[in-house]
């Protein structure tokens, strides 16, 4: 409520703190009113269910998905070895997303970028993303409509 009231406008769309949550979650989501909730699940394109929307990507290079990092570029060792950066995981799948279609949906923690420098790895991803006349821009609050 107090956010609302600092920006004025409803706020229908939700993010599981931490990423943890249960049916239970999902439900409480729903009864609260809110149309559409985001999960930290990536290496997705589609929203599949509202309450538990996935991601394409985390603003964050995680080792531990290196194997699904493999899966997306199809077991290419030389891609594999280019796509360990996020910054150039984030432009392949990006190139995967305008080709084929679907959701292509990026986040971050600023204290994250801060802490790794990452400011300008995330200028370049979005000079390279954006613009693009063949994908349409929303936010988070526009998906859910």
């Amino acid at each position: 409520a107090v956010l609302e009231q600092v920006i004025g406008k409803a706020i229908k769309v939700f993010c599981y703190p931490g990423g943890a949550y249960t049916k239970l979650h999902v439900q409480q989501v729903k009864d609260a009113g809110y149309r559409y909730a985001r999960t930290v699940t990536r290496y997705t394109f589609t929203v599949g269910d509202p309450y538990e929307a996935g991601t394409s990507l985390h603003v964050y290079n995680h080792r531990s998905d290196l194997w699904q990092t493999a899966r997306f570029v199809k077991f290419q060792p030389m891609k594999v070895l280019r796509c360990l950066e996020w910054d150039a995981l984030a432009k392949a799948m990006f190139d995967k997303f305008v080709k084929e279609g679907g959701i292509y949906h990026i986040w971050g923690h600023s204290w994250e970028i801060e802490e790794h420098g990452d400011w300008e790895r995330l200028e370049s991803v979005f000079r390279y993303i954006g613009a693009n006349p063949k994908v349409s821009y929303v936010t988070n609050g526009e998906l859910e409509a």
